[in-house]
Formats: structure tokens, C-alpha cells, sequence
């Protein structure tokens, strides 16, 4: 209907309602109706479907409004819309309880003030303490890799930063995509400018491998067919382990195919020991195939976490982020594993929106503290002293200022020596409260 204004009264009566804005009338009418939507707080934690000719572009008037908003782009199939509806339905229920699980139980004694035994020497677990040996490799900060991964819907990206050079793999990839819905679409542009990321921050593999690891990132699912959606989009970590040997088993057909009809050795290599990765046929090593399938496997996993349910999730990242510090995710390189924690952190800085807080907490003013608490967390930055953003702490820095929530808590006094511990808890709690200052200030 073109009555937009009926929305409101109609979603009260429905338990778990999603907004479906098909329209296929002028631009400068489907601006008219977004711009009412937007308009209608009543509805803003409503989840909202726009589809119309090139959707994207209308996000910026009522992105910041709407708790979720999805686009899909005119012509699409009718099924392509059933689709996003049926994913958004799927996880709206499960996003929203574990948003409250994660906030009233598991992360209830996080949200307060960090106990002083978690303020003790650096711990010998070696997963953590090879982190930080090498964590100025994953200096993800300077790119902002984790904001380009959570707001990529608003980035500008040709398709030459993403598809392979040689020509006839690009008709590939084209020809692939289209057969399959815009999500796996978006899954793919994704995981490929993140493999580009990482690639160029860490230099983990050698450049003349940059082409082989984009035909891979593009091609990994090759042989899948147009119905199976969730195998090359779903997280596979929670899944039964049927559904992990099916996607291992696409991958070593695909890569079968990139050999046969692409002649490409490399990337048909890198899909290769993503499927033997996956299956766990193999454990990661050191070695440049290695590497590379570790590196697109990584980042293709951590868009199906993050994106799986067809936009950003932030309780799926922070449970990333948890299977990563517990070292969970075995069938991928440590380097990669690293990377990803890092890119999270960076995100979880970002924006406030990222967060796990509800939205009514989200929306509701930052606590200023006050007295000597807000003079300690303002004085002026000395001689030997500089501000690190909280994915760039490192052991051994002692803090100058509290660290301090939104809500006006404190976290951490000053002259408290960071260890790996307090660190990654305080990386864990910026992905649930989001600090009020968005760097700590150490000693230099």
C-alpha cells in the first residue's frame, strides 16, 4: 500500500513484525517514502526490508534510524525477497535474547568495574602470549579495517579492488554470482576486500599470490548451486558437522574446476587446502598455500558470523571474538586468528552502533562523570605520555587516566599496568559498553 502511515498501529498487533518497502515508483518518490518511515519513531525498532531500484543509495536518510534496515536492489526474484524476510525472521528472536542473555547474565560481572585479581602478571597461556609477541603485525588501526568491515554497505569499491585481472575468471565470478542471491553476493565482495585488507597490513603471504588468493575468495563455492544459500553464507561453527564436510566437499570440487577451466594452479592450490583445512584433513602450517587458504577461510568465516543473518550482529562478533581468545578456531593459522580479534577490536571502537547494547540503552545520553573522577579523566596530556587507541594497548603500558564506560563507571583506575589479560577483557567489554573515552591515555 502506499499508505505508509497505517505501519505503526499494524505492528503493534504482530509479535515480531518486519517492514517490506517494495516500491518500483520514481526516485524522487521512494524518497518521499523512505523519508516517512524514517519519520515514525514508533517504528524504528521494527526491522526494515527496502526493495527498489538501486536501495542502497536511500540508507543515509534512515540508517541511523532504523535498529535494522536491509536493501535489496530492483529486478530481483521473488524468492531473493522471501529470502531476506525468512533471515531476517530467523534471527530477529535469537538476536534479541542473546543480546539480553549476554548483558544480564554472561557478561553481568564485565559490565562493572574490573576486580583487582584480573590485575596480575601477564598470563602464560601461549595462544595469548604469541598474540601480543606478534601484534604489531596487526596494526589494523591506521587502515580502520574493522569500521570498513561493519559500515562496507557505505564504502565506494570498483569491482578492479576486488575481481582478479585475468578476464576470463572475471566472467566467472559475474556468472557465479548471478545465479545466487544478492546476500551470497555481498558475502563474497566482503570477504575478498578483507582478505585484501589483512593481506596488505600483515604481508602474511608474498603479493604475487594477491590475484590466486581473489580468484579464491570469489570462487571457493563454485560448484554450489542456487540453493544452497546458507551453505555458502551460514555459520558452520555451530553446526552439525555434516553441514562442515558438505562445504569442504564444494570446495574440492570448485577447486577442481579453477584447474580445469580457469587453469589456475594457485588458486585452485589455496581452495584446495581450504577444504582440507575444513575437514581438517590438515593442520595449518607455515607454508604459502597454508597461509593463503588460512587467510581466505579466516575472513570468509568471520563475514559469516558477523553478516550472517544478512546485516552487522554484534553478539555474533563478540562470540567471535570468544571463540578466538579461547582458541576455538583450529582449523585456521594463528596469524589469521589474530588478525581477526584485531579487526574486531578496531570495530568495536569505531561507533557505538556496533555494540551489544539494546537500542533504548544506545539512544540514551552518555553519563559525564563528575568531580575529581572527570578532572582525572580530562587533564591535559604530559611530556612522556600519548593516547593509544584500545586496539593498539600492548603489555607493559601504564595507564595515565580510568579507563571509564558510556555509563559513567570506572573500569580502571590510572597507573595500573596492563597486562594481556586486562586487555583483552577490556577488548571483550568495549564489544558490550563501549568506553566514554574512546582511547586511554598511557605512559609513552
Amino acid at each position: 500500500t502506499d499508505d505508509f502511515t497505517a505501519a505503526p498501529e499494524i505492528c503493534k498487533y504482530l509479535a515480531n513484525p518486519i517492514i517490506v518497502c517494495f516500491s518500483t515508483s520514481e526516485p524522487q518518490t521512494v524518497e518521499i517514502q523512505v523519508d516517512l518511515l524514517a519519520n515514525m519513531q514508533e517504528i524504528h525498532e521494527v526491522p526494515l526490508l527496502l526493495v527498489c531500484k538501486d536501495a542502497l543509495s536511500y540508507t543515509r536518510r534512515c540508517a541511523d534510524k532504523f535498529e535494522l534496515l536491509l536493501t535489496l536492489n530492483t529486478p530481483c526474484k521473488p524468492g531473493e525477497i522471501v529470502e531476506q524476510v525468512v533471515t531476517v525472521s530467523r534471527n530477529l528472536v535469537e538476536a534479541r535474547y542473546e543480546s539480553e542473555r549476554y548483558l544480564d547474565e554472561e557478561t553481568k560481572d564485565e559490565s562493572e568495574r574490573i576486580p583487582s585479581e584480573v590485575i596480575r602478571a601477564p598470563s602464560k597461556d601461549q595462544l595469548i602470549v604469541s598474540f601480543f609477541a606478534q601484534s604489531d603485525e596487526f596494526d589494523f588501526t591506521k587502515r580502520q579495517s574493522g569500521k570498513n568491515f561493519v559500515y562496507f554497505n557505505k564504502l565506494n569499491i570498483s569491482k578492479d579492488d576486488l575481481l582478479p585481472n585475468d578476464h576470463k575468471t572475471r566472467m566467472a565470478v559475474e556468472e557465479f554470482v548471478q545465479a545466487h542471491s544478492q546476500q551470497v553476493h555481498a558475502h563474497i565482495k566482503r570477504t575478498t576486500f578483507m582478505a585484501k585488507e589483512v593481506l596488505d597490513v600483515t604481508q602474511l603471504v608474498d603479493q604475487q599470490h594477491e590475484q590466486a588468493i581473489r580468484t579464491a575468495s570469489c570462487l571457493f563455492g563454485w560448484t554450489a548451486n542456487g540453493h544452497t544459500h546458507n551453505l555458502l553464507t551460514g555459520d558452520y561453527t555451530n553446526k552439525a558437522t555434516s553441514v562442515r564436510k558438505d562445504l569442504a566437499s564444494t570446495m574440492e570440487q570448485s577447486a577442481h574446476k579453477i584447474r580445469t577451466e580457469l587453469k589456475s594452479e594457485s588458486a585452485g592450490d589455496i581452495v584446495m587446502t581450504m577444504s582440507k583445512l575444513l575437514s581438517q584433513q590438515r593442520a595449518p602450517d607455515t607454508s604459502e598455500d597454508s597461509l593463503a587458504a588460512s587467510l581466505v577461510i579466516g575472513m570468509d568465516l568471520m563475514d559469516r558470523i558477523c553478516w550472517g543473518s544478512g546485516h552487522w550482529n554484534p553478539n555474533h562478533a563478540y562470540r567471535l571474538v570468544r571463540q578466538c581468545m579461547r582458541g576455538d578456531i583450529e582449523h585456521i593459522h594463528h596469524s589469521v586468528v589474530f588478525s581477526i580479534i584485531k579487526i574486531m577490536a578496531n570495530a568495536f571502537e569505531s561507533s557505538l552502533s556496533v555494540h551489544q547494547l539494546p537500542r533504548p540503552k544506545r539512544d540514551e545520553p552518555r553519563a559525564e562523570p563528575e568531580g575529581a573522577l572527570k578532572e582525572r579523566i580530562h587533564r591535559k596530556v604530559q611530556a612522556g605520555e600519548s593516547k593509544v587507541t584500545l586496539s593498539a594497548l600492548q603489555p607493559g603500558m601504564r595507564l595515565m587516566r580510568p579507563v571509564v564506560s558510556t555509563d559513567g563507571t570506572l573500569l580502571l583506575p590510572e597507573n595500573v599496568v596492563l597486562d594481556d589479560d586486562i586487555i583483552w577483557k577490556l577488548w571483550r567489554l568495549a564489544a558490550i559498553k563501549p568506553l566514554y573515552t574512546p582511547v586511554c591515555v598511557v605512559e609513552g
